[in-house]
């Protein structure tokens, strides 16, 4: 599960889950948007303070883990589209 999907459904903040990890809140935003490199310790802490839930390799590189909500919005649009073909719109 990518980090910020792990934070959105357990309703943490970013600023206190960086607390948590002793890093700062930016730091941690870059790590979890992928525009900052995620070190092997701070991916292993972030593992450790998700009780698993965000990966090792999923908090090293978020951009290649989908989303789980881009996941639930992709099967919508593919289902509005499957219905609408069926109705021959």
């Amino acid at each position: 599960m990518k980090l910020q999907d792990y934070l959105k459904i357990n309703s943490i903040k970013l600023t206190d889950f960086a607390k948590k990890l002793g890093v700062t809140m930016p730091h941690l935003s870059g790590v979890a948007n992928g525009r900052i490199v995620c070190s092997k310790k701070l991916a292993s802490k972030i593992q450790s303070k998700s009780d698993g839930a965000v990966s090792i390799e999923e908090a090293i590189d978020p951009k290649g883990t989908p989303s789980i909500f881009e996941n639930d919005m992709l099967r919508t649009t593919v289902s509005l589209i499957e219905t609408a073909k069926k109705k021959g719109a």
